[in-house]
């Protein structure tokens, strides 16, 4: 479509641009006459001074020429003067908006003939004069039952000697299907996000659910096997017992440490702030380097989805210093603003080469980068994570919050 225009284009410059001598000058109705088609009429000038060779019949012929490509094209085509007159149509364009044949739209007003909304019409036509005569855009247009089609329109606006703008013409594509699709498309991403939301909520409800089972009861029945074999130990005191509690022991602290990685109950009672400086500090303990936690965090207003993703994007992010990092230090940040909750977890690892991960066979969801990134666009938000070999790594997470 855009070598057509621009062969047009240069071709009814050229052809406009001319005119009779003063002497005849005057407006030939071709499309009326001799030539029907896409033109309502055509104006030559100044002849002599410019191709003085050139006779009535080649002027013609060359006319034929250029309606012929406009006629055979297979996008629309519209001119139409500067107060929006139509002029030519092709074929095209008017099987576009269902119309029988071009003459069907010559002399109507174009803004009223075919734009559903005349801003888009007065949008365009200020593009052309601040981009120098230039306009490209989209727009809605009516066909001639009343449906809508969606359109992209790239024309240019046409001037005569003194700058001034006598008419716009512009070829125009019928963009519909792409729209529909692309609408189409958008709503299913936001179905998508709605249900991955609710399978996270699900997924929260169910971990909350299971951490409460192997806290309450699974701990419970443990405790009465411990008060038990610290019963029969004093009765009759034997190795095999002490080993017995031992283990039973081990087992009551996994379950707690289980029950704590599923869902803290601290997140529910005492809140985000709580719940993360507890499990920073905590894992950093066991695994044996130092931590540092700073929270500037006002929980109001703040939904619980949000401080579930917070919560959990610093888990994955502390979890993967544990395991990979060789860290001798963590630094969680947690800060509250106006419209964003912002999340920095730092270490001083070894941290790693992004590009080499999948020649390592280490891929991004194997160090939970993906479900971390994922957990943040689900809400609005972004996640990103720096690193270099020996330098540490740095995971950077803002997640927006809605407006009250």
């Amino acid at each position: 479509a855009a070598a057509v225009f621009a062969l047009c284009g240069v071709t009814v410059a050229a052809l406009l641009a001319l005119d009779w001598t003063a002497q005849q000058a005057s407006t030939v109705p071709w499309a009326q006459a001799e030539l029907p088609g896409i033109y309502a009429y055509v104006s030559l000038a100044s002849v002599t001074s410019l191709v003085p060779a050139v006779t009535l019949a080649e002027r013609r012929d060359a006319v034929r020429r250029h309606r012929d490509i406009i006629d055979l094209s297979p996008v629309g085509y519209v001119a139409a003067s500067r107060d929006g007159v139509i002029l030519a149509v092709n074929g095209a364009l008017a099987t576009m908006l269902g119309y029988d044949a071009p003459s069907d739209l010559i002399s109507r007003n174009i803004v009223a003939a075919c734009y559903v909304d005349p801003s888009d019409h007065e949008r365009l036509f200020a593009q052309a004069d601040m981009l120098g005569a230039t306009m490209t855009g989209e727009a809605k247009w009516k066909r001639r039952d009343g449906s809508h089609v969606d359109v992209l329109i790239r024309g240019r606006l046409v001037q005569d000697a003194m700058g001034n703008a006598v008419r716009s013409e512009a070829f125009v594509d019928d963009v519909t299907a792409e729209r529909r699709a692309a609408r189409a498309e958008a709503e299913h991403r936001v179905r998508m996000a709605r249900l991955s939301r609710a399978l996270q909520r699900l997924e929260e409800t169910e971990r909350g659910r299971i951490a409460r089972d192997l806290h309450d009861r699974m701990g419970q029945s443990l405790s009465a096997v411990k008060l038990a074999l610290n019963a029969a130990a004093k009765t009759a005191p034997s190795a095999p017992l002490a080993e017995a509690s031992d283990m039973v022991d081990f087992a009551i602290g996994e379950a707690r440490r289980l029950s704590f990685e599923l869902r803290p109950t601290v997140l529910d009672d005492l809140g985000l702030a709580a719940a993360v400086t507890a499990y920073v500090r905590g894992r950093a303990a066991a695994a044996g380097f130092g931590a540092e936690v700073a929270i500037t965090y006002d929980p109001e207003g703040v939904k619980p989805g949000v401080e579930d993703a917070c919560y959990r994007i610093i888990q994955e992010a502390v979890h993967n210093v544990v395991l990979h990092a060789d860290a001798c230090r963590v630094s969680v940040r947690l800060e509250r603003s106006a419209n964003a909750v912002s999340i920095v977890v730092t270490d001083d690892g070894r941290g790693f080469d992004e590009r080499t991960l999948h020649e390592r066979g280490v891929s991004m969801s194997a160090l939970g980068i993906l479900g971390m990134t994922e957990r943040a666009a689900l809400l609005g938000g972004t996640l990103a994570v720096r690193s270099a070999p020996q330098r540490g790594t740095t995971v950077t997470a803002r997640i927006p919050l809605e407006p009250a």
